[in-house]
């Protein structure tokens, strides 16, 4: 599916989970602070071109393109951050000062990014406050860092990048970001085979999250995602993430540790839910993480051994080796939801 008539995709500014593009029109290179996925074309006078490209976006602002078919699965752009942390909420002078550790041109990549203007008047009051201590352009750069930084709230991280941020939003993305622990590189693989000049979309929020959640969530970045599933909230897919983030709030309203059966109960409900939709892989494999951890406390070796091979084949499946989720990760996920069975 083309841009031009992709009805699921709006962009707008960062929420707390995905970034935003940059509206900034302007051409960098970070040598010390990216890397390239090249395809299969390339100049003969110049090196290959890569995978995907910053565009102006029919959306709005900017836009990541391919710039020849993809396969899906296929790693297409991959990017060292600029700054990195192993924590989602970050200090804000523990960011200022990741700022001044950098090199010029990386200062100037970061102060080139979108800026934030419907930032809430508490935030903008916590952002000058930490101006008052690091005067400058401390409130500058702490409002880029809030409006482009990417978190996991999976793995615990945070992090900013330069081209990564001009990724745009879709609640049906076509790709999924990853972090190279290893690398320390921020990656994203296609979901879905895409045409040569597709926009490369993603998601900004947690594609558990129900229709007026997601809304309320992106409200205050100033952008109102008017995408074909948000304008459908009665759909059988708003209707499964809406059970899903009921599972979810339940499950964060027990008592910890609470009962650890009732809890793997209803793991294994949200495994049911989230496996029906390929585009949450992800968040399934993370639920069978979480089911592991209850097995081993409970004592339950066996059923944790097959949460365990449930991941490694899933993490195959999520890292390109086969990415067609359709038939083979409901052929995972089903070994697991069978396993309350075996009393």
């Amino acid at each position: 599916m083309s841009t031009d008539s992709n009805p699921d995709s709006r962009p707008g500014s960062r929420p707390s989970s995905r970034p935003p593009h940059r509206t900034v029109e302007r051409e960098r290179s970070i040598s010390t602070h990216r890397s390239s996925i090249s395809g299969d074309s390339a100049d003969a006078k110049g090196p290959p071109r890569p995978l995907c490209e910053e565009r102006q976006s029919r959306l709005h602002g900017r836009g990541m393109f391919t710039t020849e078919k993809v396969s899906k699965g296929k790693l297409i752009f991959s990017e060292t951050p600029l700054v990195y942390f192993d924590a989602q909420n970050i200090p804000w002078a523990d960011v200022w000062k990741a700022y001044l550790n950098l090199e010029e041109p990386n200062q100037a990549a970061w102060r080139s990014l979108s800026k934030v203007d419907t930032l809430s008047v508490q935030q903008w009051l916590a952002l000058s406050a930490n101006e008052k201590e690091y005067p400058g352009l401390c409130g500058e750069v702490l409002a880029k860092y809030w409006n482009n930084s990417w978190k996991d709230q999976v793995c615990g991280i945070s992090l900013l990048g330069n081209r990564a941020s001009f990724f745009n939003h879709s609640c049906r993305p076509t790709a999924v970001w990853t972090l190279n622990a290893e690398a320390r590189t921020f990656e994203v693989r296609a979901t879905e085979d895409l045409d040569s000049d597709q926009e490369v979309l993603l998601n900004y929020v947690p594609l558990g999250w129900p229709r007026v959640r997601r809304l309320n969530s992106l409200r205050p970045f100033g952008f109102e995602c008017s995408c074909a599933l948000c304008a459908a909230p009665n759909s059988e897919t708003e209707q499964n993430r809406a059970a899903i983030d009921q599972v979810d709030r339940q499950l964060r309203s027990m008592s910890f540790p609470g009962d650890k059966r009732v809890r793997i109960e209803m793991y294994i409900e949200m495994l049911h839910l989230q496996q029906s939709e390929p585009a949450m892989v992800w968040d399934a494999l993370w639920t069978a993480t979480l089911l592991q951890q209850l097995f081993i406390e409970i004592d339950d070796l066996r059923r944790a051994a097959d949460c365990q091979d449930v991941m490694v084949k899933a993490s195959a499946v999520c890292c390109g080796k086969d990415f067609g989720l359709d038939q083979r990760w409901k052929e995972l996920v089903i070994h697991t939801m069978m396993l309350p069975r075996r009393r």
